[in-house]
Parts: structure tokens; sequence; C-alpha cells
């Protein structure tokens, strides 16, 4: 069973964060917890699925690093502690090396791909945007909402 994000006066950090295990889906922002949607819907999953496939195809075929998924904590700030949860990333095996091997990711990936969902406004995606370029990733995709027109894609 989960508990609801709370308000609460004090801040935590990130490494508190990775400990709390009955908490709703969060992020962590200047040591507050911002809840973020319970779950995506099939579209959004299907869509992190191909990104991440294609471009795990690519990073293996030429050894350059890892891809990971699953809404990866990447810190972007540091006291107060904000992480944020990347849908899709890529991180080179040289910045990996520098990256503690627990816990959220502490050194910026090189790309890092956030999938719009309905509850994602824009002024909290470039929020997000500033975030990730202010700590080093060097590309950030932002996939927005496939609108189905009865078609499909493969």
């Amino acid at each position: 069973m989960t508990r609801t994000v709370e308000p609460s006066d004090r801040l935590i950090t990130g490494e508190e964060l990775l400990r709390m295990t009955d908490v709703d889906r969060c992020e962590l922002v200047k040591g507050k917890l911002k809840e973020i949607s319970p779950a995506t819907g099939h579209p959004h999953g299907r869509l992190e699925f191909r990104i991440a496939q294609r471009l795990g195809h690519f990073v293996e075929q030429q050894d350059v690093g890892d891809v990971m998924v699953g809404e990866v904590g990447v810190y972007t700030n540091r006291d107060p502690d904000s992480v944020r949860a990347a849908d899709v990333l890529f991180i080179s095996h040289e910045r990996l090396e520098h990256a503690a091997p627990e816990g959220f990711l502490d050194v910026p990936p090189e790309l890092v791909v956030e999938i719009m969902s309905p509850a994602n406004a824009w002024e909290e995606m470039r929020q997000k945007l500033n975030e990730y370029f202010d700590v080093g990733v060097d590309t950030v995709w932002i996939v927005g909402p496939c609108r189905s027109t009865g078609a499909s894609t493969r």
C-alpha cells in the first residue's frame, strides 16, 4: 500500500526519497515531494518502449554506453535536492564510470527523453528542461502526445 505525497515544511534529500517505499510516484523538487501522474496509459508505454528499443539497439551496436528506462531518478540539484524522473536516457560509459554504484543517477546523462502525457503542463516541462541543461545534460528530446486517427504505426 502506498500513501499519497503530503505537503511538509521539512526538506528531504534524494537519499531519503530513495528509502521511501510507501509513497506514490513522485519527483523531488528543491527538497519537496511533487506527486506525478500515478500511471501512464498504454500509448505512453508503447512510445517509451519503442524509443528505448531503437536507441538501445544503436547504443549496443556502437558499445558507447547504456540506455535506461522506467522513470530513472536523475539528480538535477543538490542542497536542496531535486531528483527528476526521466522516461528514457542515454549515458556514455565515460560518464557512468563516475556515477555512484547505487541510488539515483548523480552524473548527468548525455540524453534525456521526456514523453508528454495529458497531465504534463508545458511550464512544468520547461522547468525540467532548464534543470536538465543546468546540471549538464547535453540533449533533451520532448516527445509530444500522439493524436490517434485510427491509423496504426509500426
